[in-house]
């Protein structure tokens, strides 16, 4: 089970929708929008949930992006001093999932002994502020797009994708495969 705080990234809209969101994933407009309220216990005790996913390898490059290039910004972060993506990934593959920073910890390995959604309640993070379950109040937020290190949409050597898809990422994408199953067929 994670060994951070077990009331990191849950909030309740008004006491009656809870919402598990994570890192890297829509979690500042979260907070914003439908409160800054961590307690796992209010969350378990409304009767709507949802829990906010993002692709992983998306959040995963929105990190390196956002936060392992730009190093000087984000030095109070556990995240590594790199070349490249392929270090990253190298880098990130040698961590405990359930004991680094929490803007690369697997989001399943947020959930892991805590709270297990079902289908209905996983949203992917674009869609969930497009058209908000349960009655939350929209909102209008810019959501950027992933931007991935030169070299191609992925970016990294397939080996390195291969090896975190095996380890870290299929685990995550099992999650966004629940929030897809929703969508509505062209």
């Amino acid at each position: 089970m994670r060994r951070g705080d077990p009331n990191s990234y849950w909030t309740t809209y008004r006491g009656k929708v809870g919402i598990r969101y994570f890192p890297r994933a829509g979690s500042s407009t979260i907070s914003e929008v439908y409160g800054r309220g961590h307690n796992f216990g209010d969350f378990l005790a409304t009767k709507k949930k949802v829990c906010v996913v993002r692709n992983p390898w998306d959040r995963l490059m929105s990190v390196y992006n956002g936060m392992v290039r730009p190093r000087e910004k984000f030095l109070t972060y556990k995240l590594p001093k790199v070349a490249d993506a392929n270090d990253f990934i190298a880098w990130l593959l040698d961590q405990d999932p359930y004991d680094t920073d929490p803007h690369v910890t697997p989001m399943w390995a947020f959930l892991e002994g805590m709270w297990k959604p079902k289908p209905e309640e996983v949203y992917e993070f674009t869609d969930f502020f497009t058209n908000p379950p349960h009655g939350l109040p929209s909102t209008k937020v810019h959501l950027n797009e992933t931007k991935y290190p030169p070299g191609g949409k992925v970016g990294v050597h397939e080996y390195w994708y291969d090896k975190w898809y095996l380890q870290l990422g299929q685990r995550d994408f099992d999650l966004l495969a629940m929030a897809e199953c929703k969508k509505a067929p062209l």
